[in-house]
Formats: C-alpha cells, sequence, structure tokens
C-alpha cells in the first residue's frame, strides 16, 4: 500500500505540472477508512491558516449521497476545516483566515444522483470555460494511470461531460460548479462573457461550440 501510495504522489504531482501546479501536498493519512473526525479537521485548519486561500475548490459533501463516499467526506473535512481555518488554533502562530468562497465540482454532470442516504441535483450556478486550456487537462487525467484515467478513458470523459458543460456554457468545454454561498454585490452583475455574446450570430456561436479536442490531441497508450 506505500508503494501505490507513492506512485499516486508521483501521479498526482505530474498531473498538477501539466496544470501549472507546483505547490503539491499530502496529508498521507490511511485512506482505508476516510472519516470526519478531530486530528484531520484540525490539519486542515491548519493549512487554511497557513495558505489563507481567497477561494477553495473541493468535492460536495452530498456527493453520491454522502455516506461512504471518499470524495464526499473529503468534502465535509475541507468544510469543518474552512470553520477550523476561521478561528484561532491551539499552539498555531498564524492567525485566523476565513475563505471567501468554495466551488464543489460537479462530477456527475447534471443529472440528480439518487440513494437511499439522499440525493443532490449537479446543476451548476458557475460555468468555466475550459476550451483553451482543455489539451493540459486532458494530459493531467492521461498522467493518473493507476485510477485508470488515461488513454482513451481521459478523451470520452473530457468530450462528455465537459462537452455537455460546454454547451450549457455556450462554448466547446466547460466545468461546472456549485457555490456553497450565494454571491452578492451592491448591483446586479453579469459577466463580459455574456454581455460579449449579445450581439454574437448564430453561426459564430456554432463554431464556438462545434470544436473538437479528441482528433488533435495524441495520448499515448
Amino acid at each position: 500500500m506505500d508503494e501505490r501510495a507513492l506512485v499516486k504522489e508521483d501521479e498526482v504531482r505530474r498531473a498538477c505540472g501539466f496544470l501549472g501546479i507546483e505547490d503539491v501536498r499530502f496529508f498521507r493519512y490511511d485512506d482505508a477508512a476516510v472519516t470526519v473526525r478531530n486530528d484531520l479537521i484540525e490539519r486542515m485548519g491548519e493549512l487554511i491558516r497557513e495558505v489563507r486561500p481567497d477561494i477553495v475548490v473541493t468535492h460536495h459533501p452530498r456527493e453520491m449521497g454522502g455516506y461512504g463516499q471518499h470524495h464526499a467526506t473529503t468534502g465535509q473535512l475541507v468544510l469543518e476545516g474552512i470553520t477550523a481555518g476561521g478561528s484561532v488554533g491551539t499552539a498555531d502562530p498564524n492567525p485566523p483566515h476565513r475563505v471567501a468562497q468554495v466551488f464543489f465540482t460537479i462530477t456527475n454532470l447534471l443529472l440528480p444522483v439518487s440513494s437511499l442516504a439522499g440525493a443532490v441535483a449537479w446543476w451548476p450556478d458557475l460555468l468555466v470555460d475550459i476550451t483553451d486550456v482543455v489539451e493540459a487537462k486532458l494530459r493531467a487525467l492521461d498522467a493518473m494511470r493507476s485510477q485508470q484515467y488515461g488513454g482513451n478513458y481521459a478523451k470520452k470523459a473530457t468530450e462528455y461531460a465537459d462537452g455537455a458543460m460546454g454547451a450549457l456554457a455556450g462554448t466547446a468545454y466547460a466545468e461546472g460548479f456549485i457555490t456553497l454561498w450565494p454571491e452578492y454585490d451592491r448591483h446586479f452583475t453579469v459577466s463580459d462573457t455574456r454581455l460579449e455574446r449579445t450581439e454574437e450570430s448564430e453561426a459564430a456561436h456554432r463554431k464556438r461550440t462545434d470544436q473538437l479536442i479528441v482528433p488533435f490531441i495524441d495520448l499515448p497508450e
């Protein structure tokens, strides 16, 4: 198991390299059974106080029902850690830090994920255009070979999930997110991208959304 953990760490570092992420850290806790417990919450809180992020991206705490799912438990731990990081930590020299916003990733497209434990309707309230960097994402996915994310799976998953999100966003590829807190301002806000598209022709719209990544990227088998 230690050897497998090292393999995964190397893959994650390589994947992050394709995305321009240099600061990569691992808690190195055994994930045979991930639970929301004090030592992990405190560790997460310390990381929040040290890094002091404005934005945190994590899994939805109710993903796949929320019970017995590593992704969901990770989201729950992150939220508890954010709360802990906003308070004074025992023997922690770093002052409290409040995160401005949390974005939950959408991993199951737009379909409700139902189980006996509950359901979450995966409808995004933020869509991020990733068309210009989708090749980097494909290569990052391909690097995660030990988790079977490489090769054709990386291509198919990107076309299926990010292509569908792109259709919602009016672009070729996008990623969807759900915000933890509603955004607020002193006036109505709309993105510059939406404003730019108010005068766009149907032909221009179609040209932008019909881009395909699969034909022009070669991933090693």
